[in-house]
């Protein structure tokens, strides 16, 4: 299932500065699970590893070994993020109406990676693969450009020191979700390949794919910040 299906994490990408404590224990909830999971899998994949297995079934093992790690570090993310709302709420703080709209866009742009990664993993979907290191680097835009637009509210005024560290140490964690995105992606389809390490691979696609620019364009005109 897609994770926009579950209550909870997804609600964490926007940030209102208003608290629900259902959906904070709903995220504390899948967390643990999630570690869970990721604890009994990873346990049975290592395993798995140290036994004779085909070159695709070896390959199947690599992927997940990898992929189980990157999808518990997203989760640990998401606690972060509920955190700053809990954070937020006990102080009685809310962001600009202006930085409300900017985090709207990134959250936007953060759940479809992210239910663009689960599927990539879920269905094998190597063409969506593709889609997702693009988006990717849109969101890195996104990051520098609210990054850019606090500086200025807050010389102009229009933001305090506190709101300000939420709304950075928000953002970075909206950022260091995306980049596990990427991970899984580009480990799907380095993988399948075998053709380059995950740097080198990256280095050939941003570079010399004209699929990616394109892609990129696109998302940059979808997500796109004044």
């Amino acid at each position: 299932a897609r994770l926009a299906a579950k209550p909870g994490i997804t609600g964490m990408w926007q940030v209102s500065g208003r608290s629900n404590i259902t959906d904070f224990e709903d995220v504390v909830k899948l967390e643990n699970k999630i570690d869970q999971y990721e604890d009994q899998l990873g346990t049975y994949l290592v395993k798995l590893s140290s036994k004779q297995l085909s070159l695709n079934d070896s390959q199947t093992v690599s992927i997940m070994l990898h992929v189980i790690g990157d999808f518990e570090r997203i989760a640990d993310y998401a606690i972060n993020i509920s955190k700053k709302a809990e954070d937020m709420h006990s102080k009685g703080l809310k962001f600009s109406y202006v930085a409300s709209k900017e985090l709207q866009v990134y959250g936007d742009a953060l759940k479809e990676i992210m239910n663009m990664t689960v599927d990539v993993f879920t269905a094998d979907n190597l063409d969506e693969a593709v889609r997702v290191e693009p988006l990717e680097e849109v969101i890195d835009r996104l990051n520098s450009k609210i990054k850019k637009n606090h500086v200025k509210r807050l010389q102009n005024g229009e933001c305090t020191i506190d709101i300000g560290l939420i709304l950075e140490d928000t953002i970075t964690n909206y950022e260091r979700v995306a980049d596990h995105c990427s991970n899984v992606a580009v480990c799907m389809l380095q993988v399948r390949e075998d053709e380059y390490g995950t740097h080198e691979y990256l280095d050939n696609v941003k570079h010399d794919d004209t699929q990616f620019k394109k892609l990129y364009q696109e998302y940059k005109e979808k997500y796109y910040l004044n």
